[in-house]
């Protein structure tokens, strides 16, 4: 029988109580492309930018657009085909429409100011505007690359923690002047989404998998206690998957001797020295889970172009504590 470990999906409504008896989670590409669409517009500027870029795009894509297009760029057609227009269901639809204006900036300034397309001066793209669509591509561009690594062929969940920690601090280290309300919001709704409302760093799926890549381990998380917490969870994790085995073992090993125990007249009495001999062997097996996780995370990580999962296929018998948790979370 297959067990269903976890369901990833968009965070619509219908999406989330489809799945509510599940171990559900949100997808991260889809609450990134929510947290620019919840901020984009929230400076002015850039909001009146966006619309203005828009409409001279779609002026462009006419017929009569890409006539003065092709006539202002000497026949060259890869000007008239980069541009693009954004659509609501694409990640990043603003950024691409941003940079094909930005790419194709010497026709468009030629473009713009042809009678034929009978554009206003408010209507035209002015050295201000030009400046604020560096800005904005700037600030955008750590979604965009962010996105386009999710979307790799070696991803996997081991990677968000880490994206959304190098996609703060690379939106952190934008230059913020005259973008400055945009900048704020956005990191506002990122720490919104991936803190608070699905608290990535909290879920074990998202902080075990995490741990276990020895291209991370503790050190893609944003704090310190982040990183403890997750491997506090851990060690209990896996001193669960340790007490199950040993529990089926001795079912396995002593039911002839169970049956005989439960037939007994004093079977209700329990030895007070059992159950210290059983605490002791909680607190051996916890000091050795820890003893072995922190040799892990002691030992240098992998470059971030190399396998984790061959790491563990030469290291399972070394770490052989930690290694039963790796086909299950990473």
């Amino acid at each position: 029988m297959v067990s269903l470990h976890i369901v990833v999906s968009d965070t619509a409504s219908n999406m989330v109580c489809a799945f509510r008896t599940e171990n559900w989670i949100c997808c991260f590409e889809h609450v990134l492309a929510l947290s620019i669409k919840h901020s984009i517009f929230s400076q002015s500027g850039i909001k009146l930018l966006i619309k203005k870029v828009k409409n001279l795009v779609k002026k462009l894509r006419t017929p009569t657009g890409k006539r003065v297009l092709k006539e202002v760029t000497t026949g060259n057609q890869n000007s008239l085909c980069t541009l693009k227009l954004p659509t609501e269901t694409r990640w990043n639809s603003y950024y691409i429409m941003l940079d094909s204006l930005q790419k194709n900036k010497d026709g468009v300034i030629l473009a713009q100011s042809d009678t034929a397309l009978d554009l206003s001066a408010r209507e035209q793209m002015s050295p201000y505007n030009w400046e604020l669509v560096g800005k904005a591509l700037a600030i955008l561009k750590p979604a965009y690359i962010a996105t386009k690594e999710a979307e790799g062929d070696n991803t996997s969940i081991s990677d968000v923690i880490p994206l959304v920690t190098k996609l703060i601090y690379e939106v952190n280290n934008v230059e913020h002047a005259g973008i400055g309300t945009f900048k704020a919001t956005w990191l506002n709704e990122i720490k919104r989404y991936f803190d608070g409302k699905y608290n990535i760093e909290s879920r074990i799926e998202f902080s075990f998998a995490t741990l276990l890549d020895p291209r991370y381990k503790t050190a893609a998380f944003r704090t310190r206690n982040n990183a403890s917490v997750a491997k506090e969870l851990l060690i209990q994790e896996v001193q669960q998957l340790l007490n199950q085995q040993d529990d089926h073992q001795r079912v396995d090993s002593s039911s002839e001797a169970t049956e005989n125990q439960a037939s007994s007249t004093t079977a209700w009495l329990v030895d007070p020295a059992d159950t210290e001999d059983e605490d002791d062997n909680e607190q051996f097996m916890a000091r050795n889970i820890r003893k072995q996780l922190n040799e892990y995370v002691k030992e240098k990580r992998l470059r971030l172009n190399e396998d984790p999962l061959s790491f563990w296929a030469v290291n399972k018998d070394r770490y052989n504590l930690l290694s039963p948790l790796v086909r299950k979370y990473l």
